[in-house]
C-alpha cells in the first residue's frame, strides 16, 4: 500500500507465506487501478529483490481466494509512517543485482 500511495482501488492483498518466490496477490476494483499497481511496483526493488508484476484473471484469483469475491472496500495504510523495505529512490542510483546487507 505504501508503494501504491494514491491508488484507491486496492481491495485485497494476499501474501503467500509458504512461497519461496515471495508471491503477493493484489485484487483491484478496476483494470485502471490494476494498471496503477503495475506502474508503481513492476521493476522496483523490495527487500533486495526485483519485483515483477504479472496479471491473472479475476476468476482465477477468486478460485484461489473465494473469500475475496465480495470485497469492494478500498484498503488504506494502517500508518502514515513508511515501514517497507523498498529501496529509496536515489537520483543516479541503479543496480542490476540485489543488494546485500553488509
Amino acid at each position: 500500500l505504501e508503494k501504491c500511495v494514491g491508488n484507491n482501488g486496492i481491495v485485497c492483498i494476499v501474501v503467500e507465506k509458504a512461497s519461496n518466490e515471495g508471491l503477493v496477490y493484489v485484487k483491484c476494483l478496476t483494470n485502471a487501478a490494476a494498471g496503477q499497481v503495475f506502474r508503481s511496483l513492476h521493476g522496483s526493488w523490495f527487500d533486495g529483490r526485483l519485483v515483477t508484476v504479472k496479471f491473472i484473471s479475476l476468476n482465477r484469483f477468486h478460485s484461489h481466494y473465494p473469500s475475496t469475491v465480495n470485497l469492494t472496500t478500498p484498503l488504506t495504510p494502517s500508518s502514515s509512517k513508511p515501514t517497507s523495505t523498498f529501496l529509496p529512490q536515489t537520483p543516479g542510483f541503479s543496480t542490476s543485482t540485489p543488494l546485500k546487507a553488509s
